[in-house]
């Protein structure tokens, strides 16, 4: 057959059935490696292997790692990811706005990861996250939804080591305590911003009842030969738990009572404790702790504000100097006291009364270190 008579052949569709069949042939099998890669796909979260949908999000099942990369991918990743198997979060600097309900009912989170770059967090986004214990906010952050993190019970360490100003959207974060659970919480910000958010801490505890507030720097290494190294640096987290301990006793202690606090570990207040206890001018603070191997105590007394006395604009205030403070201000008063008696006596011609150091009655005057 000549060249011309064949593709004249093959135009007049001689050979489109075969060719047809090939194709037909083509697609169901292309058809099927999409199926089963689809099926397969669907399965990856409990496999171990990770999952990105279109770099809105990706999870990695391995660690149960959610992170997400845009605002879409917010709400877009419980399409591909089953809420319960999501324990961490990050949430990329990438995305602007949190959208409502985002990770609401997420049973296994634990801590969620806000880089800087994000602005908004909205209604309910954290709702019910019963678990999560620990968030970290950037300085970026400019709203937070009311109800934004409403049902995280167990919520209690809040980092926001870029922030130097206290946000007003601060409330927005703590849940009131009651009388029978208390609860409590601890900041974690720049060193140089621990006395601003201090102040606010004992502000907020007014108004949120049964919740007690600890401010901590993100990094304590500013305070090293002010605050020993064996306090905050060498055990963070048990260190704010001792904080916040206190805390709550000072917060929730009965009308007249006294609070007892006893530590072989730890050898410092963090400034919110002496400002909490300012709020409570109707209890006694006695400090039970151990250094270089001794055992010391002392009681601060009702009325005596020792956050004026002893806060010295560090973030923290060592127990050796409560305890030499007191110390001094009840020799000064002692001496000042037996030298009017001494007065007395010689006016009066009769001799002074036993010269023990007067305790704590009310009027200010801290009693004696024991």
């Amino acid at each position: 057959m000549s060249t011309y008579s064949h593709s004249k052949a093959v135009l007049s569709g001689r050979f489109l059935p075969k060719a047809f069949v090939l194709f037909k042939k083509s697609v169901v099998l292309l058809s099927a490696v999409i199926l089963i890669f689809s099926l397969f796909a669907s399965f990856l979260p409990s496999s171990g292997l990770s999952v990105r949908a279109a770099e809105n999000y990706s999870f990695d099942a391995a660690t149960g790692t959610l992170t997400v990369y845009t605002d879409a991918g917010t709400s877009s990743w419980r399409s591909g990811v089953s809420a319960s198997a999501v324990q961490h979060l990050v949430v990329a600097g990438t995305v602007n706005s949190i959208s409502s309900a985002a990770f609401r009912d997420c049973p296994s989170l634990i801590e969620a990861n806000i880089q800087s770059g994000v602005m908004y967090i909205g209604k309910a986004a954290f709702r019910n996250c019963t678990a999560l214990t620990c968030i970290a906010l950037p300085g970026t952050m400019a709203t937070v939804h009311s109800s934004a993190f409403t049902g995280c019970s167990a919520l209690s360490s809040i980092t926001m080591a870029d922030t130097m100003a206290v946000p007003s959207w601060i409330p927005n974060l703590l849940e009131r305590g009651t009388a029978e659970s208390a609860r409590s919480y601890v900041f974690c910000v720049p060193s140089t911003a621990v006395n601003t958010f201090t102040t606010n801490a004992a502000n907020l505890m007014d108004m949120v009842k049964y919740t007690a507030i600890a401010v901590v720097p993100a990094s304590a290494s500013p305070y090293a030969g002010t605050v020993p190294l064996t306090d905050y640096d060498a055990d963070p987290e048990g260190y704010m738990n001792f904080a916040v301990s206190t805390l709550g006793m000072i917060e929730g202690a009965p009308q007249g009572g006294t609070v007892k606090v006893e530590t072989d570990r730890y050898l410092s207040f963090p400034d919110s404790v002496l400002k909490a206890l300012n709020q409570r001018p109707d209890i006694i603070l006695k400090v039970t702790y151990v250094e270089n191997g001794v055992q010391k105590s002392f009681s601060i007394p009702s009325k005596y504000n020792a956050a004026r006395k002893f806060c010295n604009g560090t973030g923290y205030v060592s127990f050796s100097a409560i305890y030499m403070g007191l110390k001094a201000v009840t020799t000064t008063t002692t001496d000042s006291t037996a030298s009017s008696a001494a007065s007395s006596a010689s006016s009066s011609g009769s001799a002074p009364s036993g010269g023990s150091a007067p305790s704590g009655d009310g009027s200010g005057m801290p009693s004696a270190p024991q």
